[in-house]
């Protein structure tokens, strides 16, 4: 259904890792697989990454256990009402919290477990569009 293709690739000093060079894709002959070999693939990429699903499951319920005492709701509060009237700070502040986990803990993949949170943030400080209560 694609063109088959491929980037160069460098070692970045950085990091250790192999990362992409930009703009240096080239079509390469196509090899299509069966269904069986895509799903395959599919079970040896899960096997292979096991160790950030397991961490994701984790962090999300650890999440769900926090979300049942009410202090993530409370904690989403209070910051909605700190910043009441200056939501223009919302983003800034969240995403220096994030900033701060991942320079602590290492957080990558482990950010999507925290989209609960920023559901909650959001739904809590409505739409702009909405009149709200006071």
């Amino acid at each position: 259904m694609l063109p088959a293709g491929e980037y160069k690739r460098r070692e970045d000093p950085v990091t250790g890792r192999s990362v992409v060079v930009p703009g240096t894709c080239q079509l390469v002959e196509s090899t299509p697989v069966g269904f069986f070999d895509a799903l395959v693939a599919i079970l040896s990429g899960i096997a292979d990454r096991a160790d950030v699903i397991f961490l994701i499951f984790l962090i999300g319920g650890a999440f769900a256990v926090v979300d049942e005492t009410g202090a993530l709701r409370a904690g989403v509060g209070w910051l909605v009402a700190r910043l009441r009237s200056r939501e223009v700070l919302m983003i800034p502040v969240v995403s220096v919290a994030f900033a701060i986990g991942g320079v602590i803990s290492n957080m990558q993949e482990d950010i999507i477990a925290l989209i609960p949170t920023l559901l909650i943030l959001t739904s809590r400080m409505g739409s702009p569009h909405r009149p709200r209560c006071r």
